[in-house]
């Protein structure tokens, strides 16, 4: 089986050859734009590349950029400029920490800033992608970059200003192209577009290309440089009606187009006899139309999102929320109806008049009144703007109803109060429902409790009985044993057939008092725990290993200890699991081969819990038998093959689970078994002595 750290670090190994060999091939077609002799390029499309494997794989890939850098100018300097290895090195290493740093120092200076890694998360991300990448990330990369080869003698100190700028502006278009890009194209939604939306967005990708060919193609001769943002209505018509995938096919479409055409000396960014200078000016150009696009997609996900989020919560509303009918009532300070809507009259089952004739101190509970009327009067001297409380009306006919009611003080000019504007709710059928899970849930607890404390007494009768029960029989048992060795050994008149069932008779004897044990150990299993306590595995090995010395000694077996954890466990019972398992070990051993153990341990994170792994080299257990080995007193083979109860493993299944474990057993390949038992950590995490990186502990043979 290999290791699943080797396969990790495979892994990463391949993550950073791969990010490397993109590196590289990306940078090969940006140096294709470059300045003479190859290294500062006008469009560095390996700048994307690299933040965006920082930002989806995370810092841990960066030597990916510096070893794809590296041979990238290696390619430049050695293979082209015919540069000595030795006198490349330097430069080597140098422009690519500075293409590292720049992929570093902008993704984490994006999470610090806005706790995210998306830069379209929300208007502030892509404000601190464009800022940020155009304005600081790019210059390490740049400055780096320039002084390295004007240091190396590849270029003059005059070229200085024209090398950075190229340099700066090549990454920073690289990143602002095809970063974004990458990030939309790997979250492309899965939804197709309907046929409708599909025939416009085929007529958006004509319309487009068309422009673009005028524009920058010259299709209908030369054109100025006010008509060169003729496309941007296009990309804002990509963006609003097909977010991310006509983001990316918009940007796509407008970028190679002027880009090439630029190249090949046509469009209006086109300098004569100066292809640099062109570059500079269709970065720009592309800088500003990207950016926009970005920042108008990033709004409008954003709101969106937002828009979601509202909808979602209104439906969660609508599910939950109790939309009875609100009905709005005007009360004097006195108590005294001002406003009765005819809602309140039905609700109350008064009319008009006779609620005018009344106040609602009148018709509240007596119980709510004192409450009530205590908060009105703070409203009155303005202790607070308003209150909200449930309390209890009673209506004409003597019902009571519950009414969730909102208090507020309504003011003049003044500040001086006038009266009470109360908005109030039925929710009596709310409280009804309430009542009645509470006096349910009451009535439950009540029969949970009497049937919990039933199930205790049987339980206790039970384990009384099972103790008694089996101290009991073992008494005739004793006497059956003593009596019949009395006999073989005094009566000198038996004829051999008569001694040999004597000798059987006790035999029996000895099996049915071994019987009566493990069925008392199994009832004590069945207990409740004592209190758990720390207890050192190594401790208990060692101990349970010295009461088997002589099972050990017997079968010249060995066995390996590796490093053991301290748990919380029952100190009694706990150390009986270990020892079952160790003495079947040692029992069911192959003739042919001495009985060799291994008890290593191992945590595992997800679960929280120790794995005590106890393997062996014996005759094994057939894999249709698993089921049934934890079940008592139940045999795999005949006594006269091996001794035993059968409930040695049922004992251990109860403790393990008492412990809120599990214990499973599985083939050991070629010959024996395993056992694993998983315990829950109650604790920090603590070793008898540590556990190597590979969470498999080198084993140690104990001296037997």
């Amino acid at each position: 089986m290999s290791n699943p750290i080797e396969k990790t670090t495979c892994r990463y190994g391949a993550s950073i050859v791969g990010l490397a060999v993109v590196y590289f091939i990306a940078g090969r077609l940006g140096t294709l734009l470059a300045i003479p002799p190859g290294y500062s390029t006008a469009l560095f499309p390996a700048s994307g590349f690299a933040l965006f494997a920082i930002l989806h794989y995370g810092y841990k890939i960066w030597p990916g950029i510096l070893i794809g850098s590296f041979f990238l100018n290696c390619s430049i300097s050695v293979f082209e400029q015919n540069t000595p290895l030795l006198n490349f090195i330097p430069m080597g290493i140098s422009i690519g920490l500075g293409a590292t740093g720049e992929a570093l120092v902008w993704a984490y200076f994006l999470f610090r800033s806005s706790k995210s890694n998306d830069p379209f998360y929300q208007i502030k991300n892509i404000f601190v992608f464009i800022c940020f990448t155009a304005g600081v990330s790019s210059l390490i990369s740049a400055t780096c970059g320039t002084f390295s080869v004007i240091i190396s003698g590849l270029n003059a100190w005059s070229q200085f200003g024209e090398i950075f700028l190229t340099w700066w502006l090549g990454d920073s278009i690289g990143i602002l192209i095809i970063t974004p890009l990458l990030i939309l194209s790997f979250n492309l939604p899965s939804n197709r577009f309907h046929p409708k939306l599909t025939l416009e967005g085929v007529f958006l990708v004509l319309s487009l290309t068309l422009v673009c060919k005028i524009v920058f193609t010259g299709w209908l001769g030369n054109v100025p440089y006010l008509l060169t943002f003729m496309p941007f209505p296009f990309l804002v018509w990509a963006t609003l009606r097909f977010d991310k995938l006509g983001v990316i096919v918009s940007i796509l479409i407008v970028s190679i187009i002027s880009i090439w055409d630029t190249l090949d000396g046509i469009g209006p960014f086109a300098v004569n006899n100066d292809p640099n200078a062109s570059l500079l000016l269709v970065q720009t150009f592309l800088g500003v139309a990207t950016s926009m696009t970005w920042v108008l997609h990033t709004d409008l996900t954003e709101k969106r999102r937002i828009s979601d989020h509202l909808r979602k919560t209104e439906e969660r509303l609508k599910q939950t929320e109790d939309f009875s009918l609100i009905i709005v009532t005007h009360v004097d300070l006195n108590g005294n109806w001002i406003k009765i809507p005819s809602t309140l009259c039905d609700l109350l089952g008064y009319t008009r008049e006779e609620l005018l004739s009344k106040n609602f101190k009148s018709i509240t509970h007596p119980d709510d009144l004192q409450n009530n009327w205590s908060q009105c009067q703070c409203l009155i001297r303005g202790e607070f703007k308003s209150f909200d409380l449930e309390k209890r009306y009673i209506r004409k006919n003597g019902e009571i109803i519950w009414v969730y009611l909102n208090c507020s003080i309504v003011q003049d000019d003044q500040q001086n109060p006038i009266h009470f504007l109360i908005y109030t709710r039925d929710i009596t059928e709310r409280k009804n429902l309430q009542d009645a899970l509470k006096k349910y849930s009451q009535d439950l607890e009540a029969r949970v409790k009497d049937r919990t404390q039933a199930l205790e007494k049987s339980n206790r009768d039970l384990e009384e009985f099972a103790y008694l029960a089996s101290h009991d029989l073992q008494e005739p048992l004793r006497k059956i044993t003593t009596f019949s060795d009395r006999v073989i050994e005094k009566e000198v008149s038996l004829n051999e057939i008569s001694r040999d069932y004597l000798k059987r008779i006790k035999k029996s004897t000895e099996r049915m008092s071994n019987y009566i044990y493990d069925l008392l150990e199994y009832s004590r299993a069945t207990k409740q725990l004592n209190s758990h306590e720390r207890i050192s595995l190594t401790n208990v090995v060692n101990q349970v290993l010295e009461d088997l010395s002589d099972q050990v000694r017997k079968n010249n077996a060995t066995i390996h200890l590796g490093e053991l954890p301290t748990i919380e466990a029952d100190p009694v019972q706990f150390p009986k699991v270990i020892q079952n398992i160790l003495s079947n070990a040692l029992k069911y051993h192959r003739e042919e081969a001495t009985p060799i153990v291994y008890i290593t341990s191992s945590f595992d994170k997800n679960t929280q819990n120790w794995h005590i792994e106890i393997s062996d080299n014996g005759i094994g257990i057939d894999e249709k038998y698993h089921h049934r080995i934890f079940k008592p007193f139940e045999r795999l083979h005949g006594r006269s093959a091996f001794e035993g109860s059968g409930i040695g493993l049922a004992i251990c299944e109860k403790v393990v689970h008492r412990h809120h474990g599990k214990i499973t057993v599985k083939a050991n390949k070629p010959y024996g078994t395993i056992f694993d038992i998983h315990i829950p950590q109650q604790q920090p995490i603590e070793l008898d002595s540590p556990i190597p990186k590979s969470n498999i502990p080198e084993p140690r043979s104990l001296d037997t």
